[in-house]
Formats: structure tokens, sequence, C-alpha cells
């Protein structure tokens, strides 16, 4: 009996932890190394550990999960955070949201690049110039400082240019007119971006053989919330298991790095959180 129960618990304790509110994490006794750092909050694999970001690890993220899975609570968390941690001279957003549905909150803060994006035609505009962007700084960064941003940086101080968070949701209904051109550029830009300071934080609700492939997937790392289909499953993270999930935060967590998806539990943001934290950045 003894026996059998310090098993079941050992056994609940590898399992992923219940939602955890982002406010709390800021309070654990790790979480001080990321204090003004441009991290993304990714969720929690233990009860008491957290997993993030870091977009100075050359970071993007795709994050997949049908609708009401909280996928569009992942962008949310990880837009507030940022808000927490960076200053608007140094470090850009870019929020295309075509289907009008999760990042309208944000439309008036002053590190926007652009106004909101809800027009497929704009999005593709925004894309191109990020695509020249990205271009136009390996130019400069290779020939004036022989490196990257961090490196390029730090030796033209007063010339320092800032990272930018290239925010999509919905990518599936974005990529209905242009997908070839999309899935293209994307990839990329992620190939290379993050070099110079350029990330990707793509959310899709749906995956099809037109907008995403394994190769388009793998270059990212990958968050699948409850997919729609073993198929989706497989294109994100490799194999089947997130069509079966239970759609309440809970996520598999994959690194190009690594054969296996970690089980997580994202972070909740509340709405008051969010207006605080754009408040706070449009003062």
């Amino acid at each position: 009996m003894k026996k059998g129960k310090m098993n079941k618990d050992k056994i609940k304790s590898i399992k992923p932890p219940a939602f955890a509110k982002l406010n709390r994490i800021y309070k654990d006794i790790d979480w001080g190394q990321f204090k003004n750092k441009p991290v993304i909050p990714i969720g929690k694999d233990t009860p008491t550990n957290n997993l993030v970001g870091n977009l100075e690890n050359l970071l993007s993220l795709f994050v997949v999960g049908r609708n009401n899975s909280e996928r569009g609570m992942f962008l949310n968390c990880s837009i507030v955070n940022i808000l927490k941690n960076t200053k608007p001279k140094d470090f850009k957003l870019i929020l295309i949201d075509t289907n009008k549905s999760n990042l309208r909150d944000y439309k008036n803060l002053p590190n926007l690049l652009f106004s909101l994006i809800t027009d497929e035609e704009e999005a593709k505009k925004a894309i191109e110039w990020c695509d020249a962007e990205v271009n136009r700084r390996f130019n400069m960064m290779i020939y004036r400082a022989g490196g990257f941003i961090d490196g390029y940086n730090k030796k033209f101080k007063k010339d320092k240019v800032p990272r930018i968070l290239v925010v999509i949701n919905d990518y599936s209904d974005l990529s209905k007119k242009y997908a070839r051109y999309f899935k293209k550029t994307l990839y990329n830009i992620n190939v290379q971006g993050a070099l110079y300071g350029v990330h990707l934080l793509v959310s899709s609700s749906r995956l099809s053989k037109e907008n995403c492939h394994s190769r388009f997937s793998k270059a990212f790392y990958r968050v699948a919330f409850r997919t729609n289909s073993s198929t989706e499953s497989k294109v994100v993270i490799g194999n089947k298991g997130a069509e079966k999930l239970e759609g309440k935060g809970d996520a598999l967590f994959k690194m190009p790095s690594e054969e296996q998806a970690v089980p997580i539990r994202c972070f909740t943001v509340s709405k008051k959180e969010i207006r605080q934290a754009v408040t706070i950045k449009e003062k």
C-alpha cells in the first residue's frame, strides 16, 4: 500500500502542472535572470520549472492550435511580457491580425512599426518590408561589424538597431490568397532574421499543404495546442498526440534540436493585466 502510493505520487509529480498565472512567475527565484530580457514565457513542464524563449538566443516561434485551445492566450502572454521587459526604442512590434480577434488591445502601442494590420494586402506589404529589412541589416552588420545584432549594437551604440517581433494571428487566414509567398518568405525570414534582430511569432488555427510543410515548421521552436487532426500534429511536432490534448492550455513544446516534444501548460494573463501593460507603454 505504502509503496504503491509513493509510485503514484511520483507519477503525478512529472505531469504538466495546472494553468499558471503569468504574474506569479515574476516571483520565482530564477526569474531575475530574465529581467529586461526580450523573453517569451512558453509554459511550465513541471510545477516548479518555467520554460522561456529568449529572443537573444535566435528564437522564432510557430504556435498551432484549433480555435478555443488557448492559442490566443499564448499570444497575449508573449506580448505582455515583452512590454514589461523591453523599452519601445529597443524593441519594435509588427502586429498582423487579419481575423480581428486577439490583438486589438495593442493597437495604440508606441513601439508599433505599423498600425495594427487587419488587411491581407497590408500584411503582405509588411512581410515584404521585413524581408527587405533582414537583407538591409545583413549588409550593414556584416560589413560594418563583421557579426550579428548584439555585436553590432555594442560596437555602434549611437546607431543601435531595435529588435523586431512580428506577431501573426491567424496564419491560416493570412495565407489563403498568398499561401506560397508567405510560406517561402516567412521561412527565409526565420532562417536568417533572428541573427539580425527580426523574430517571428506565427500563430495558426489550421494547417494545409499550401501554407505549411514539415521543412517550414522544423525551422521554428514549436508549440502545439490541441490540433484539428493527427496529420496537423505530425506536421508541427513530428508525431501524433496534439489532437488528443484537452484544449485547456495544455500543449506540446518542441525545440528544433530535440526529437521529442515536451508536455507543458501555458500561462494565463487577465484582461486587467493586459490593460495595465498597455497603459504603461502608452504613457
